[in-house]
Formats: structure tokens, C-alpha cells, sequence
């Protein structure tokens, strides 16, 4: 398995997690992640990347979501496609936490994840928006 699918697949957990928030039958970790992974080996660097990736976005949820909205203020969360939303927060968290990917892999890899999952225009937007997300950590 490469990085790049293993991106997906924690993009795909996200989604999907995003469903269940308000429900008691909540799938844990390793449902999620073999349905997200559709049927793919994953092992070694990328299930460690998947867990701590996956698990890094849930808990700094918030915080993520603070800086990526403060980015769209004309926007509210709720007009924000939720494929697009994920690859937002997904994207976020790599830039803050995750200082071995390069920034512009980051910014690509979820712009290339909205093409595959949301609107003609998602791709504009996001990358648009990550890389005002990607100035405040330049500085």
C-alpha cells in the first residue's frame, strides 16, 4: 500500500465517521478501517500512519476545524460539502502535526482526493483555502 492510499483511506474513515456522530452503534477504529480500505494489505508504516492520522484528526477536531473555518468566514460549516470538509481537516492536521510530508504533497494529495470524491469546483476551493491555511504556518 502507498501513502497516497493510505490517505485516502483515514479520508474515507473521516467521511465516514462523520455519519455516526449522534449514533450509540458507533464502528470503532479497525471497522472503520477495513471497510475504508476495501479489502487493501495494510501493514508496517501505513496502518501506523492510518491509526495516528485518524486518531491525531479526532482529537484536535476543534482546533482544526477553528482554523480551517476562520479561513471561509463567508462560509458557514454547514454550506461546505462534507467530502470537501474532511479533505479540508484531513489536509490541516498533516500541515500542523505531520512535519515529515512535504507541505505541497499534502495540499496535492487532498486536491486530488476532492476531484476523486466531490464537485468539479471542490478542487479550487480547497486548494485555495489550504493554502491560506499553509501561510499562518510559514510564518
Amino acid at each position: 500500500m502507498s501513502r497516497k492510499v493510505a490517505r485516502e483511506t483515514v479520508y474515507k474513515m473521516l467521511f465516514a465517521s462523520k455519519f455516526y456522530d449522534n449514533i450509540e452503534l458507533k464502528p470503532d477504529f479497525e471497522t472503520l478501517k477495513e471497510v475504508a480500505s476495501e479489502g487493501n494489505i495494510i501493514e508496517g508504516d501505513d496502518k501506523d500512519y492510518i491509526q495516528k492520522t485518524f486518531e491525531g484528526v479526532i482529537a484536535n477536531l476543534a482546533d482544526i476545524t477553528n482554523i480551517v473555518m476562520s479561513k471561509i468566514q463567508t462560509y458557514k460549516a454547514s454550506r461546505i460539502y462534507p467530502a470537501d470538509m474532511v479533505a479540508l481537516v484531513l489536509a490541516t492536521y498533516e500541515l500542523k502535526f505531520s512535519k515529515d510530508i512535504p507541505q505541497k504533497v499534502v495540499i496535492n494529495e487532498s486536491v486530488n482526493l476532492v476531484k476523486k470524491y466531490s464537485t468539479e469546483k471542490s478542487a479550487t476551493f480547497v486548494n485555495g483555502v489550504l493554502s491560506s491555511v499553509l501561510k499562518d504556518f510559514d510564518e
